[in-house]
């Protein structure tokens, strides 16, 4: 049975790797998702 611990890092290791790899900016891809401001 896999632990609770080695699934949270086998998940912060792809994602780390994948941020490596395809040079992703987590604040910039939360920007693009977040929406702007109400319009007026």
């Amino acid at each position: 049975m896999v632990s609770p611990i080695t699934t949270i890092a086998i998940i912060l290791l792809y994602f780390d790797l994948r941020v490596r790899k395809e040079g992703l900016d987590l604040d910039q891809l939360a920007q693009q998702t977040s929406p702007g401001p109400a319009p007026a």
